[in-house]
């Protein structure tokens, strides 16, 4: 199975109970719970992926905050 890492800059001071992220087989949404018609990412994967094996975490430096999603690719 490939794995594939991907990074999204978050407003500064954000952290992971502020946010809804959605990772599924053919789409991914992340939001501020605050702000939940207001999509950082909604958009549709160009191939599909294993949600399921797919994770994410906040990295943080000082205030700047970065989401990083790992997926796993479903077909090569």
């Amino acid at each position: 199975m490939e794995e594939v890492q991907s990074y999204v800059k978050l407003p500064e001071n954000t952290t992971a109970k502020m946010l809804d992220v959605k990772i599924t087989m053919t789409k991914l949404r992340i939001a501020l719970k605050s702000k939940p018609n207001e999509p950082l990412i909604d958009g549709k994967w160009c191939k599909k992926i294993h949600a399921e094996e797919s994770f994410w975490n906040i990295e943080r430096d000082g205030a700047k905050s970065t989401l990083q999603i790992t997926m796993e690719k479903y077909e090569k």
